[in-house]
């Protein structure tokens, strides 16, 4: 049933895409940047680059952290804003999953996003990313939004950033229409007002949902001329008697607790603290199932809890042994235990998209459409390993890449070539 299901999103019309690697194929994200095209993929293995002022150019692209923001940091030395976004970029435009710090600029030190010269706005899609200890000169240490910007900012943590002379040390946002979701907005700090956000002009209507904001100063937020602020479902510690506080909304202390990747985490006590945080099941709606808000990195699934979920650690590993023309072993680690790992192999890398039956997701391979295959489906070990064992044509040397997909939990492995 999963080979079919898989393979049947080849009758869609899905788009595919090169993807791209640093530093193996390019020694900057820039340089990166500037090589691809619409629908290709940048992927940032893991360690700390310098570099600042990067941008998209206007280009429908995703730049990945390969291992997420615990492991791939950009410093941005104090130089510029880390990213600027002012090429009218679409919703296509696509950053995830990196710690993005030391920034620095009149407003926006983290992530700069404004219109093009034309004035057609940018908007693209923030997810996964850490955003701190960045400075807005003017305003929005973490972030700036303006010229109209309908970016989504999803599941980021943006912390600790702050203002030197005005508003806004977490967000300021002028004359735009952004979406934050699932983000934790915490102890940044403003010389002016708004450490959360600063919110300015009749033009700009922003929604909060599933939020955290607590710890800002000296206030989570302040709204200066007319502009919207809608909060849903989120935890706004010390804003009851605010407007924005809207349905779903608490006001209490989230509860954050200390784990393996930070100390964003909410006390759960089945993750063995001793309460529970307020912020549990009261979102909505639901969040991908291998994030958690737990020490433990117990998935959050059902109702989703409020504010930013970490990335579970156990990533999926896949190595081989032998070479084509004789047996090989393909070895996976870090898989769910007892579940299905879904063998796969292509004649080429890409970034093609298909449905996880066991979840009913859309999935993105790091494998090309070009004769897509499912290989095996096999369940893993009770440690969420597995050897698989095959005796492979010499002609699939330099041809055949493969890899593995976790079906309960959406997470792909690395890509293997043979």
């Amino acid at each position: 049933m999963i080979s079919s299901l898989l393979l049947s999103a080849s009758l869609l019309a899905f788009p595919q895409g090169a993807t791209v690697y640093v530093p193996d194929d390019y020694n900057s994200i820039q340089i990166a940047i500037n090589a691809v095209v619409a629908g290709d993929t940048v992927v940032v293995r893991p360690g700390t680059y310098s570099e600042y002022e990067i941008s998209f150019g206007g280009k429908s692209i995703t730049l990945l952290a390969e291992m997420g923001p615990t492991q791939t940091t950009i410093d941005g030395t104090g130089a510029g804003s880390v990213f600027t976004f002012n090429g009218a970029e679409s919703a296509d435009a696509i950053l995830d999953g990196f710690s993005i710090t030391n920034g620095s600029a009149w407003d926006g030190g983290g992530i700069s996003i404004t219109a093009d010269s034309s004035g057609a706005p940018s908007s693209p899609t923030i997810n996964n990313c850490v955003i701190e200890f960045n400075e807005g000169v003017g305003g929005g240490g973490g972030l700036a939004l303006g010229g109209g910007s309908l970016s989504v900012i999803s599941n980021c943590l943006i912390q600790d950033n702050f203002t030197s002379n005005y508003h806004g040390a977490g967000v300021v946002i002028f004359s735009s229409e952004p979406l934050f979701k699932n983000c934790t907005i915490r102890n940044n700090t403003s010389a002016g007002s708004g450490g959360g956000f600063a919110v300015w002009d009749t033009a700009t209507i922003v929604t909060i949902r599933n939020c955290i904001l607590t710890g800002n100063f000296p206030t989570n937020i302040d709204k200066i001329g007319a502009p919207t602020v809608r909060a849903r479902y989120s935890c706004l510690e010390g804003d009851l008697a605010q407007e924005w506080f809207g349905t779903g909304c608490i006001d209490a202390d989230p509860m954050f607790v200390s784990g393996p990747l930070g100390d964003a985490y909410l006390s759960h006590i089945a993750a063995g603290q001793t309460a529970d945080s307020p912020c549990i099941d009261a979102g909505k709606p639901t969040i991908d199932p291998y994030l958690s808000t737990r020490t433990d990195h117990g998935w959050d699934v059902g109702i989703v809890d409020m504010g930013y979920h970490y990335r579970d650690p156990n990533n999926v590993t896949l190595s081989t042994t032998g070479v084509p023309g004789g047996p090989m072993t393909f070895d996976v680690a870090g898989g769910t235990a007892t579940g299905p790992l879904v063998y796969l192999y292509a004649f080429g890398t890409g970034s093609y998209q298909a449905t996880n039956p066991y979840t009913g997701n859309v999935v993105v391979t790091g494998l090309s459409a070009f004769h897509l295959t499912v290989a095996d489906v096999v369940a893993a070990n009770a440690s969420g390993g597995y050897s698989y064992s095959a005796t492979v044509p010499a002609a699939a040397a330099g041809v055949v890449f493969v890899q593995v997909l976790d079906g309960f939990t959406d997470r792909f492995s690395n890509v293997v070539g043979l």
